[in-house]
């Protein structure tokens, strides 16, 4: 609030006022009274939320040319040497579960007074869709043209590991790396044997050809691995 009245005084630049908001943003996970999402508060302030908050400069280069946009990438088509794709891999919509964060951006006023979130129906993703999450990840890939293409998708999938890989191997020579990390899992949950999570990371080459028996081994690999849907 304190930083929209600088800007609204003309006490400071657009351009200060996106990177201030930008700081206060990256520092808040340090000291928010959230269970780890921005979906929510706790009920009571935690010792994170009493610390004496500080926030941390972000470094941008200067002599880096760079450009932030904010499209629809189901509707624009992107060209580039590199294209890093990390869309939505389960039914949770970004939208609420990081509403707060939007909220300090855009410091939207309609919000709901029992679990004060605000009406998101206008940046619901059709990735979080089972039913429409294969259809939109293909149309999103022929609007791709790079010479190098990373694909990031996670073990709680809505598409099978190994369709995405089908998929994106029908348009690149594709690689896969799986990286696993701590899953995190709340006292309810209904699998407890799962311990990790799985990232898998498919690096594309637009000027290799496909490898057949590469494709067909990597099938296999992605199948090995345990996965976790909520259906």
């Amino acid at each position: 609030h304190y930083i929209n009245i600088l800007l609204k005084k003309k006490k400071t630049t657009d351009i200060e006022f996106y990177y201030l908001k930008a700081c206060l943003i990256s520092s808040l996970s340090k000291y928010s009274n959230i269970t780890g999402i921005f979906r929510a508060y706790l009920k009571e302030f935690n010792w994170v939320s009493n610390q004496e908050l500080k926030i941390n400069k972000i470094f941008v280069p200067r002599w880096l040319k760079w450009k932030a946009i904010k499209w629809d990438a189901e509707k624009h088509k992107s060209k580039a040497d590199i294209v890093y794709i990390d869309p939505p891999y389960n039914e949770h919509q970004y939208s609420p579960n990081y509403h707060i964060l939007n909220h300090i951006h855009e410091e939207r006023n309609e919000l709901n007074w029992i679990a004060w979130v605000y009406d998101y129906s206008d940046t619901k993703s059709n990735f979080c869709n089972e039913e429409w999450s294969k259809k939109w990840v293909k149309k999103l890939l022929k609007n791709v043209k790079a010479k190098h293409i990373l694909f990031s998708y996670n073990n709680n999938w809505l598409i099978r590991i190994w369709d995405l890989y089908d998929m994106l191997s029908k348009y690149w020579n594709t690689e896969v790396k799986i990286i696993s990390y701590p899953r995190y899992r709340a006292h309810w949950e209904r699998t407890p044997h799962l311990n990790e999570n799985y990232e898998y990371l498919f690096i594309c080459n637009v000027w290799k050809k496909i490898n057949k028996t590469k494709y067909n081994e990597n099938i296999k690999l992605l199948k090995k691995y345990p996965w976790y849907n909520r259906r």
